[in-house]
Parts: C-alpha cells; sequence; structure tokens
C-alpha cells in the first residue's frame, strides 16, 4: 500500500466563500459544456515516463449578465491499458488536477439553433490544484495549491510578483485579444472546447509579457 504525506502550500479555507453565483444576488441562468480535450506528452527515451491529460470546460451564466468559465485538468503517467489488461487490473500514476475559474461580465445572444457567449472582461481569477509525486520507496507527497484574486495571498504574491488587482487586469487585456476565441458558440448547451481558453487560465499573461 503506498503511503501519502499530504501538503498544504497555500490553502486559505477560511478566507473564501466560493459561492456558485458569480455576482451576489445573482441566480443561474444555464451551463454549457466542453467537449473533452486529451493531451499527450511522450518522455522517452529522456525519461521512462508518459503523461495524459485530460481537460474540460464549463460555462455558467447568471441572469445578471456574469459568468463563470472553469477548466478542470486531471493527469496521470504510466497507463497501462488495452486487450491485454482486465478490467480492474488497470494501473496508472496520479499526477494530480487542477482547477481554474474566470469570472466577468458577458454579452449573450440568441438565436432559434445556437447561443453565442462572449466573455467581455475578468472581474476575478481562482486557481486550486493538487500534484502528486511517489518517489523510489513508494512514498506518495501530496501538494494543494491556492491562488483567489479576491484573496490573494503572500504566496500568490510571491509566485505573480504583482498583485490580485494587477493580476485580473492581465488576464482581461489577454482575453480581449483573443477576439472570436473568447466566445463560446453553443448547441443544445454543448460545445466546442477552446484551448485558447484554457492556455489564458493556465498560464500566465505577464510570463508573456516579460518575454
Amino acid at each position: 500500500m503506498k503511503k501519502k504525506i499530504f501538503t498544504v502550500l497555500a490553502l486559505a479555507c477560511g478566507a473564501i466563500a466560493m459561492t456558485s453565483c458569480s455576482g451576489s444576488g445573482a441566480a443561474l441562468s444555464d451551463v454549457y459544456l466542453s467537449s473533452n480535450h486529451m493531451d499527450y506528452s511522450n518522455f522517452l527515451p529522456k525519461f521512462n515516463y508518459y503523461f495524459e491529460t485530460t481537460t474540460t470546460q464549463q460555462l455558467e451564466t447568471y441572469d445578471d449578465n456574469t459568468y463563470v468559465f472553469t477548466v478542470n485538468t486531471s493527469t496521470f503517467s504510466n497507463i497501462s491499458l488495452g486487450p491485454d489488461v482486465a478490467a480492474g487490473e488497470e494501473t496508472h500514476n496520479d499526477r494530480g488536477q487542477n482547477v481554474y475559474k474566470l469570472y466577468g461580465e458577458c454579452t449573450i445572444e440568441a438565436t432559434a439553433d445556437y447561443t453565442t457567449i462572449s466573455l467581455d472582461s475578468v472581474t476575478r481569477f481562482v486557481q486550486y490544484g493538487l500534484s502528486s509525486n511517489t518517489d523510489e520507496n513508494g512514498v506518495t507527497t501530496t501538494s494543494v495549491t491556492f491562488h483567489d484574486t479576491d484573496n490573494w495571498s503572500e504566496d500568490s504574491q510571491t509566485l505573480y510578483e504583482v498583485t490580485g488587482e494587477e493580476y485580473v487586469k492581465a488576464l482581461g487585456d489577454a482575453l480581449a485579444a483573443l477576439g472570436e476565441a473568447k466566445s463560446v458558440f453553443t448547441s443544445a448547451n454543448a460545445f466546442d472546447y477552446i484551448p485558447e481558453l484554457t492556455t489564458l487560465v493556465s498560464t500566465s499573461p505577464l510570463a508573456e509579457e516579460a518575454a
């Protein structure tokens, strides 16, 4: 049996109220789900492992023309699947997960056949994640991270080197630069996965500015 060690790096559970609403008093209008997306990274021959990451996106809209856009990622390595692997005997290494949330204002245009939701601004960004690493002795160390621009911590300030307000502004500028990629086109509450929005929330726009 694997041993597990949990390390909380920057989690301020008591400092945040992660409500379902994007704005005070707003009611949920609709929920839209993306198609599943998978990324595969093979590190052979330098390293003897590979990563597989699955990503989904969810858009919630509210009756005050605000939104919450959520990106969920889960990563595994050394997955054993296929015709020679019986059900229940598959193996994998859990490499962690991340949840990213964008809050802001949106514009919704609906026709009889489809709905277009344009993400117009960013007012808040939240990231929380869990990563796991197993050493040669079978000991798994799990680390939890948390960042919220409405509850910016010293760890967040150290990592991003800006205030929460400055990071929200950088995200808003990067969102505006996406053009059509910041619009979600849906039919029957489903939409095609939008890679640009995953890149937006998972990669700091400030890093691109520095480059």
